[in-house]
């Protein structure tokens, strides 16, 4: 697996994208050597880079803790990868106990800051009602934009959905995000549609 990134990590002398290559314990041993004091000194990129090497491989002297140590500190600067990822170890409950209320807040900043999988994640959350204070309109919204950002699981999640409600608001909804102007919510007609 390629580890991406901007970070300072990728600026050390001689070292080229190649440092960052991370497919075994080895090879993310060094990725990390190099990672690691950018990630100190406060680099977003290389928090983010480290803590993806603890989550991937959580192998002896990595771990979902580290992992979460690494995600926390990049995500509080904001970093839509950090915060998708922390996302993950709430909703799996890896390092950190189970939690979908913080899943769903990670995924929610992750998602509006235009990270592609969370508004997926954040979407089924919203379906499923694990959510707080969202729902339905919620999930077909965030569906959209993640179709619109190339997952295409987002698509067959809508396709799914308008199956299950059959309603004429459907086209409407998959060419735009719903809109607080119309004259009804979606929740409104899936509560006629149960009458």
């Amino acid at each position: 697996m390629k580890l991406f990134g901007r970070g300072k990590a990728k600026e050390a002398p001689g070292k080229g994208p190649e440092a960052l290559m991370c497919d075994d314990q080895e090879s993310c041993d060094k990725a990390l050597a190099l990672l690691i004091p950018a990630a100190e000194e406060g680099d977003p990129e290389s928090q983010y880079l480290a803590g993806r090497c603890h989550h991937m491989f959580p192998v002896t002297g990595r771990s979902y803790e580290q992992a979460y140590k690494w995600y926390s500190l990049a995500a509080a600067s904001g970093h839509p990868g950090a915060l998708y990822s922390l996302g993950l170890l709430y909703e799996n409950g890896h390092g950190v106990p189970q939690s979908m209320s913080k899943a769903a807040e990670c995924f929610l900043k992750a998602a509006v800051k235009g990270h592609p999988q969370a508004q997926y994640e954040y979407a089924s959350l919203c379906e499923s009602g694990d959510a707080e204070g969202a729902g339905v309109d919620d999930a077909v919204h965030w569906y959209s934009e993640a179709a619109k950002n190339g997952v295409d699981a987002a698509g067959y999640a809508l396709e799914r959905l308008r199956r299950r409600w059959r309603t004429s608001a459907w086209p409407q909804r998959l060419t735009s995000p719903p809109k607080p102007s119309l004259p009804f919510r979606f929740s409104t007609l899936l509560s006629r549609k149960r009458r």
